[in-house]
């Protein structure tokens, strides 16, 4: 599974769980504790490793963790890099607001006649 991939389910969960999480993640944060800080700023609002485990004890993620992005494995060779990237690309997104689609006929500019 890709960082991207990882992230993506982390990212899901936290909307499921916290909605609006992405507010209040400070991503230039990210390269000093890597994709574990996510969690550690969201519980506690501290930037140690503390605050971690009550979001994985909060979230039921023990053992699962590595699978949501929010650390690495070890294994299959993805790192905090990519997953500091991924986070930052999850939080950009949350922080945009959407364009309309381009199906959505709220955004034609047609007038309805009576």
């Amino acid at each position: 599974m890709t960082a991207a991939e990882r992230v993506a389910k982390g990212a899901a969960l936290l909307d499921e769980r916290r909605p609006g999480w992405a507010v209040l993640v400070d991503v230039g944060l990210l390269d000093r504790l890597g994709a574990v800080n996510v969690l550690a700023q969201l519980w506690h609002d501290s930037r140690y490793l503390a605050p971690y485990v009550a979001a994985s004890d909060e979230l039921g993620t023990h053992g699962r963790n590595h699978e949501l992005g929010f650390v690495r494995d070890g294994v299959d060779g993805v790192e905090y890099p990519e997953l500091n990237a991924a986070w930052r690309d999850e939080v950009a997104r949350r922080r945009t607001p959407e364009a309309p689609a381009a199906d959505d006929d709220s955004t034609c500019g047609c007038e309805e006649t009576t």
